[in-house]
């Protein structure tokens, strides 16, 4: 069931997570309709709270709040799109998607306020007309970095040993497989690395396979799913590189979205390795807290041989890294949004 955060003045209506991205996206229309019918079943026991506002983080949660509003007496919606997903040509999203829109269109027009993790959503929304309230409120906000979690430079660990580390949901387009031939590629050289993987999902035994084919098997760490958060920072610190290596896909919805991993991995003090796709790869780029690569092995090889032979520029990276978070500090981005309420 969704679970509902209780605030001072407003009532954050979120989907249950669930960990394997391949379940969630098999089950996804059946965890969307668990989530109406709760929220319908939920309204005895909000009622007796009082509430100025109503969030809804999804379109689904935002037309459970769109149609509580009357039931419990707030004034305002908001309606916080953390994705926009691309129709793809075929399978059974390329039909579903459609409907995911008619309901993304009808909350964007009787929300009060909305929120984009992302401005390519609202250029998107906007270029297939879903924008029709001149009354709503529309801004952007981007995954905030709590300040207590963001490590100081004197924290700062720089490994002897060059260490990669991956944190999130392993999919084939998350460019694993680029990071194992690279540093197959190292050891024939010469040149030892490390590689940390700490993932949610179901690919982990294709990968220990391929790592053992390419003979890296010792040098590839499997920590699973990690429930505690400080055990997953730890991790994170005491490594040297965080990689989002996104496929370059037209039809990967990462473009409309905010990456949580590179913010954690910023907040930890980490130089990014990336693609184009992500939205804030620009910044990573221009602060220089990150490389913005091709998805290319030859790249990335070549990359990890920079870097290599000269440590000071990790050094450098990891410093901006901390500097870029705090830019993201929730201090500094959400009294803008909150005002509104």
């Amino acid at each position: 069931m969704p679970y509902y955060i209780y605030t001072i003045k407003s009532l954050i209506i979120m989907p249950l997570h669930i960990h394997n991205n391949t379940l969630r996206f098999i089950l996804l229309p059946l965890i969307y309709f668990i989530h109406f019918i709760t929220a319908f079943r939920a309204f005895k026991r909000v009622k007796r709270y009082e509430f100025q506002s109503i969030i809804g983080l999804n379109y689904f949660c935002a037309l459970c709040a769109i149609l509580l509003k009357k039931r419990i007496g707030v004034s305002k919606t908001v309606y916080y799109s953390g994705d926009f997903y691309p129709q793809p040509k075929r399978g059974i999203y390329h039909y579903l998607i459609p409907l995911f829109y008619l309901i993304d269109k009808w909350c964007i027009k009787h929300a009060d306020i909305v929120w984009y993790i992302n401005p390519l959503q609202f250029k998107e929304r906007e270029n297939r007309k879903f924008i029709k309230n001149p009354k709503a409120i529309h801004k952007i906000l981007p995954i905030a970095i709590s300040e207590d979690m963001i490590l100081e430079k004197r924290e700062l660990r720089n490994p002897k040993i060059l260490t990669l580390s991956f944190i999130g949901v392993l999919s084939e387009s998350q460019g694993i497989d680029i990071v194992f031939k690279a540093v197959s590629r190292l050891n024939k050289n010469g040149k030892k690395v490390f590689v940390k993987i700490v993932e949610a999902g179901g690919y982990e035994k294709f990968l220990y396979k391929k790592a053992k084919e390419l003979g890296i098997e010792n040098q590839v760490f499997f920590y699973g799913y990690v429930k505690d958060e400080k055990k997953v920072r730890e991790i994170l610190k005491n490594s040297s590189i965080g990689v989002a290596m996104y496929r370059e896909d037209p039809d990967s919805f990462m473009r409309y979205a905010d990456s949580g991993k590179i913010k954690l991995y910023l907040s930890t003090g980490l130089l990014v390795i990336t693609t184009r796709v992500p939205y804030i790869s620009k910044k990573l780029k221009l602060k220089e807290a990150g490389f913005v690569l091709r998805y290319s092995v030859e790249e990335f090889y070549s990359l990890l041989i920079k870097l290599l032979n000269n440590r000071s520029i990790i050094i450098k990276y990891k410093r901006n890294a901390i500097e870029l978070a705090k830019e993201f500090e929730c201090a500094k981005l959400l009294p803008e949004v909150l005002e509104d309420l």
